[in-house]
């Protein structure tokens, strides 16, 4: 049957059969080990569909998991019994079950004694989920913090540590304080600059992934829930964090993950006055932001377009040149036919700067020539206006106003 739940058309029958609760009550009843690995197995891979995980709800298969966790006499759990409890975990009814007579409280504490990585990683997942489900960790900040510290040289544990950390996104939870009584703040900034050091002493154009990525990734998403506390901005603002943030933007320009986090924190950022001040006047962050509106990625360009909202309504000074560059944005299919009209009647009339003139005004592609539009504008504000009502005139165009 393991070799059978390989294939995705069997796993199918297997649930529509309603065979799903029969595999959960052998494995609560099968004693021997050999027998009950296998059934983990089997149950593992009915798990790794996303159809099929609310379908475990209804089955005493969750409660089961955290029995056989708790009862486990070897220091690490059986991995077909864990990694079954992590594929669980990212359904919300599932982590719901697991939070049902203090599972998380008793699954910390056997975490915290352990120092299993994965069992930490099982609890990250019940924590990503919004609602009730994230309060039992509030008991347990004090215990994250310590064995974080004492842990910052086994990146695997401290993934999940701070992962759930980054998770806990409660309007109630106070930030700030926290930061306070653990310099979490120096310790966000030195790690992102160790990342921006390290991103610098990499060979131009090696690529890849650096060793520390999954962690950097995990500090941003905690610096993103962090900055949305009013408390912190002041810390933030006074402190290297905003600097390395848009370095690692630049540099970590084809990792999408990392580029929609660090948005994500602008986002946050903008929204408190220290952090926003410190972004509009001290950074280019106006331009890196235009850019990324032609990123190719969904998400960052909704996020990006979210952020320059909130610039429109706080700075009138970026309104007129935000507007035009979102037109230019929502329309850039009929700009980009219009730029190749006019790159051919260039060459046909033998004046090839109207063209680079042209390709350097639409451009999308390269951040260093939105910087050049920004930075030298259009020659001045009667020009801005013509230029912007004769595209809105044109009707083939979104009117983006």
């Amino acid at each position: 049957m393991v070799n059978l739940s390989l294939d995705e058309n069997f796993r199918s029958a297997v649930l529509k059969k309603g065979i799903l609760n029969k595999t959960v009550e052998l494995f609560g009843n099968i004693t021997s080990k050999p027998s009950q690995q296998l059934i983990q197995q089997v149950l593992y891979l009915l798990s790794v569909d996303e159809k099929s995980k609310p379908l475990f709800a209804y089955t005493e298969c969750v409660p089961l998991i955290v029995k056989l966790i708790l009862e486990s006499k070897s220091e690490k759990v059986s991995p077909e019994l864990i990694a079954l409890g992590i594929n669980l975990a990212t359904e919300k009814k599932n982590a719901e079950i697991f939070c049902f007579e203090n599972g998380v409280k008793f699954l910390m504490k056997r975490a915290f004694k352990t120092k299993d990585s994965l069992i930490f990683k099982l609890l990250r997942n019940v924590s990503h989920h919004d609602g009730e489900i994230k309060m039992p960790f509030l008991d347990f900040i004090d215990d994250i913090m310590h064995l974080l510290f004492k842990s910052l040289q086994i990146p695997e544990l401290c993934v999940e540590l701070i992962g759930i950390l980054g998770n806990l996104s409660i309007l109630e939870f106070d930030f700030a304080k926290l930061s306070e009584a653990y310099k979490l703040d120096e310790f966000i900034s030195n790690f992102l600059q160790k990342s921006v050091k390290n991103l610098k002493q990499k060979e131009p154009g090696g690529g890849g992934l650096a060793d520390d990525d999954d962690i950097t990734l995990e500090i941003i998403v905690l610096l993103g829930t962090m900055a949305a506390d009013d408390g912190m901005a002041p810390i933030i603002a006074r402190s290297n964090i905003i600097q390395s943030l848009l370095e690692l933007m630049m540099g970590k320009e084809e990792d999408d993950e990392i580029i929609l986090q660090i948005t994500f924190c602008i986002y946050n950022m903008l929204l408190h006055e220290e952090t926003r001040n410190m972004l509009i006047s001290k950074t280019q962050i106006v331009a890196y932001l235009i850019d990324l509106l032609y990123d190719r990625n969904i998400e960052i360009r909704k996020m990006c377009d979210a952020c320059l909202d909130i610039i429109i309504e706080i700075d009138e000074s970026w309104v007129k040149k935000i507007k035009l560059q979102k037109f230019q944005w929502h329309n850039a299919e009929w700009l980009a036919s219009m730029s190749e009209a006019t790159s051919q009647q260039a060459i046909e009339d033998d004046h090839p700067g109207s063209y680079e003139e042209s390709a350097l005004l639409y451009s999308n592609k390269k951040l260093t020539k939105t910087n050049r539009f920004i930075m030298d504008e259009i020659q001045s504000d009667e020009d801005d206006d013509d230029l912007y009502r004769s595209m809105l005139t044109t009707n083939q165009l979104v009117d983006f106003s």
